[in-house]
């Protein structure tokens, strides 16, 4: 769907834009014609009224770039339809993706046009579903190219690629009594929702590495829930390459809940919550 709307307004623009061009043309010519002829004052105010008519419909072409250019290189709201993400974002919530974090990409076959910058660990992104890209999903990312990653029984270890011969030390901490976890320099909320607890052998399991570790490869990124029951992530279906990411979520800019009655939870708006 979203390739199909990215297309179709491409297209709408490229319309817009050919049916301004011509019209334009159409009215500069025209008005060559006109000022060499001589008109009564009638003509001349019957020729006023009919002559921008040629270009109003090509004038869609500008406000629709607009929206081609917001909607490609600033930002797209998405809504969260699970609970995945929670205690972070919650079901019901609308986010506004940034999408000009990491690069610039034409909207319809998402090559990169201009490099901005780099993903960073416990960004909360938007991607493209590796196994159908039609779907997008929001997680975090916890592993950089170069990271190797273990899970167990919820808990992380992120051991990043090591420039020395030294064994290199997991840069994640978690204070069991509130589930913060400290990822670097950045601090975030998790939760364990043991009901819903998968055994590890549902994992994927990545080729030369045990059940429950990956390395990640390069131009890829290992992205998990933080609700670490209750997310289908890396850890079963395996790494997101750079080129499917959309963009860093970066505000709650509105949320509704739907229990026994529809609510505005106006307490969520503002910034995704981080502890740093």
């Amino acid at each position: 769907m979203d390739s199909l709307i990215s297309v179709s307004t491409a297209l709408l623009a490229l319309t817009c834009g050919v049916w301004w061009g011509a019209g334009k043309a159409k009215l500069i010519i025209d008005q060559k014609k006109y000022s060499e002829a001589q008109f009564t004052p009638e003509q001349l105010k019957a020729l006023s009224v009919r002559l921008p008519y040629s270009v109003t419909a090509g004038l869609l072409f500008w406000p629709v770039m607009l929206l081609v250019a917001v909607r490609s290189w600033g930002y797209e709201p998405y809504s969260i339809p699970s609970a995945s993400m929670e205690p972070s974002l919650l079901k019901g919530d609308f986010i506004a993706v940034e999408k000009f974090s990491y690069s610039l990409r034409d909207p319809i076959f998402r090559m990169e046009l201009l490099r901005l910058g780099e993903p960073e660990r416990a960004d909360v992104v938007v991607f493209k579903w590796p196994l159908y890209p039609a779907q997008h999903f929001v997680k975090r990312i916890v592993g950089l190219p170069g990271d190797t990653i273990i899970e167990r029984d919820g808990a992380l270890f992120v051991y990043p690629r090591c420039d020395s011969d030294r064994a290199c030390e997991s840069i994640v901490t978690r204070s069991e009594l509130d589930n913060i976890e400290v990822l670097g320099a950045k601090s975030y909320r998790i939760q364990f929702d043991h009901d819903t607890k998968r055994s590890q052998l549902e994992f994927w399991r990545q080729l030369n590495q045990p059940m429950g570790q990956w390395v990640v490869p390069e131009n890829h990124y290992f992205v998990i829930g933080d609700n670490r029951f209750h997310s289908e992530d890396s850890r079963y279906w395996g790494f997101v390459p750079r080129h499917l990411m959309v963009g860093v979520a970066r505000n709650i800019i509105f949320s509704l809940e739907r229990d026994d009655a529809v609510r505005v939870r106006t307490d969520r708006i503002g910034s995704i919550d981080m502890l740093e």
